[in-house]
């Protein structure tokens, strides 16, 4: 048996190509940067698990054995960071930014390009910045460190065409 999954793109949905980086854009996002490659919906990875047949079912696919699976056991989290090999952290999904830590936040993303040239992450935010749930939660998610560029911080939380 066959699951056809719905196209969530919707009928008037449009195929958006990426945007080359040309010879003096400077920083460019990574290929496997998570909000390109997930898309809305996760549309790319959910037409290539259709296109892969099933090594168990036969006339399936790897995405029917996902959606199956997902059907019989749901697995969600709410749990937004862990410690101790996948105890909850208990941050409550609070960013916990104190006002001085959301006003160098605001001035990191309102900063020209050449005011974060050659600086460092720990060199334009506090130890308030940095002892955060929000640091936390943006250090996992796009696997940054406090040596790492400012710059290159400030490019991946603007949307494309501030940058």
């Amino acid at each position: 048996m066959r699951v056809d999954l719905p196209d969530r793109r919707g009928s008037d949905a449009v195929a958006r190509p990426r945007q080359k980086a040309r010879p003096g854009d400077g920083l460019a996002r990574r290929e496997s940067d998570a909000a390109g490659d997930a898309q809305d919906h996760f549309e790319c990875l959910w037409d290539l698990y259709r296109s892969i047949p099933s090594l168990e079912i036969e006339g399936a696919s790897v995405l029917d054995e996902f959606y199956w699976l997902n059907k019989d056991d749901p697995n969600f989290s709410l749990q937004r960071a862990t410690i101790n090999q996948g105890q909850d952290a208990q941050t409550g999904s609070t960013f916990t930014l104190n006002d001085k830590a959301q006003k160098e936040l605001i001035h990191i993303f309102l900063a020209t390009r050449e005011e974060m040239e050659g600086k460092r992450i720990n060199e334009v935010f506090s130890k308030n910045f940095l002892d955060s749930n929000f640091w936390l939660y943006w250090r996992t998610m796009f696997a940054f460190e406090e040596w790492q560029s400012a710059l290159e911080m400030k490019t991946w939380g603007l949307p494309p065409r501030w940058k």
